[in-house]
């Protein structure tokens, strides 16, 4: 590869005789090696071309308005801007004669520029039209004079993000970021080449250089590096509450009503025979029972006593009491009998019983009652009561009974009456 440098024609003026490059940087060493002396009234591109070609040199140069410098080559030319070239010659205000520190420079037409060999370092010379020379510089240098090493990694040689290092020997040398390889660090390093995914793990490349782990069932992360708690899935169903396992499996605590690995089997609710004193249990579609209980029992298990005067057994206005037997007992009403007082009773009082002007009236139990007249008693009235019995004779006065049912009184002295009861006024006195 050749690098090509151009020696430019005239931009300013030009004679038959010479023909400008440009302005240079002069420096101490100086462009052009030879100085002739200051011309200080007479100085133009013109007067110091004739002085350096009187002198079979192929340069001239004109520099801070009197100054004309020679040579056959140009020493570390550092090209400027004409504009810096702006000091008028003293010979001729109309041409410019360098500056501080700055040089016109003139070729000598006539002279071939190749001929003092300005290319170094293995490169080629052109002679230009112009009167100048172009260099086409060998791979790595370039300059005017191909006098100027290129640095390897200025072409910017290592890829993705790799820093470039200058060797001694004029290559360079690439120290690439993570994930690349190769003398550029053109070569993508596969992600899974180090075998990120643990725990079994399968590892698949990304088109961005990255990788994907596809983890075995019980383990996730960038790396299937994380143990997912069995408990996450919610396995356990219908309320059943989960617990995680050191093996990394879990165990379900049912509620009650169900049962299985995953509480997900209804238990017959009669399994457990709630039904009690004897009742039958039937499994209902929503997981329940329902008891059918023995006669005399009732509750949701048959575990309550039915009262058996709930049932109203006992007919025809008799009373009901419950027995602790779990029976019952019929209190008829009069005129009625038998367990439920279903029965109707004949009257007792149909014999009449009752003497001596005495009422009778029936009783519940079936028999009778005598209300007796006055002066009897008894269960029928068959008996006199003693008319003495009733203490009927007052003020001390003694009773005696008659046979006629009466009484009769012998009163006290002073007293008188049927019953004594009448003070006597003669005794008085």
């Amino acid at each position: 590869m050749f690098f090509h440098i151009l020696i430019l024609a005239p931009l300013l003026s030009s004679v038959s005789a010479t023909s400008y490059i440009g302005c240079y940087q002069d420096n101490w060493d100086r462009v052009l090696s030879f100085k002739k002396p200051d011309q200080i009234l007479t100085n133009s591109p013109d007067v110091c071309a004739n002085l350096c070609r009187a002198s079979n040199y192929k340069y001239s140069g004109v520099e801070y308005t009197i100054q004309c410098f020679c040579g056959d080559s140009l020493n570390n030319a550092v090209k400027k801007p004409d504009s810096y070239c702006n000091h008028p010659c003293s010979g001729d205000k109309s041409k410019m004669c360098g500056g501080w520190w700055t040089i016109s420079v003139y070729k000598n037409q006539g002279i071939p520029a190749c001929e003092s060999k300005p290319c170094q370092n293995g490169g080629t010379c052109d002679d230009t039209q112009a009167g100048g020379y172009q260099c086409n510089c060998q791979v790595g240098w370039r300059g005017l004079q191909c006098e100027t090493r290129i640095p390897a990694c200025e072409s910017k040689p290592c890829q993705n993000g790799g820093t470039c290092v200058d060797t001694q020997a004029g290559g360079y040398q690439c120290n690439c970021q993570v994930g690349w390889r190769g003398l550029q660090c053109s070569t993508r390093i596969p992600a899974c080449e180090s075998i990120p995914c643990q725990n079994g793990g399968t590892c698949d490349d990304t088109q961005a250089g990255g990788y994907q782990c596809n983890c075995q069932v019980g383990w996730r992360g960038l790396q299937c590096e994380t143990r997912i708690p069995a408990c996450e899935s919610k396995p356990c169903q219908n309320g059943g509450t989960c617990v995680d396992t050191q093996a990394g499996g879990y165990q379900c605590n049912c509620q009650v009503g169900w049962r299985g690995l995953q509480c997900s089997t209804r238990i017959p609710a009669c399994e457990s025979k709630p039904c009690q004193n004897g009742g039958t249990c039937d499994d209902t579609q929503a997981g329940g029972y329902q008891c059918n209980c023995q006669v005399g029992w009732r509750g949701l298990q048959c575990e309550t006593r039915m009262p058996a005067c709930d049932s109203k057994p006992c007919q025809n206005g008799g009373t009901c009491v419950d027995t602790q037997a779990g029976g019952y007992k019929c209190n008829c009403q009069v005129g009625w009998q038998g367990l439920q007082c279903s029965k109707r009773r004949i009257s007792a009082c149909k014999s009449k019983p009752c003497r001596n002007g005495g009422t009778c009236v029936d009783t519940k139990s079936g028999g009778f009652k005598c209300n007796c007249k006055v002066g009897w008693r008894g269960a029928k009235c068959a008996k006199r009561i003693p008319a003495c019995e009733v203490k009927p004779c007052q003020h001390g006065g003694t009773c005696v009974d008659t046979q006629a049912g009466g009484f009769q009184c012998n009163c006290q002295v002073g007293w008188r009456g049927a019953q004594c009861s009448t003070r006597d006024e003669i005794g008085k006195i």
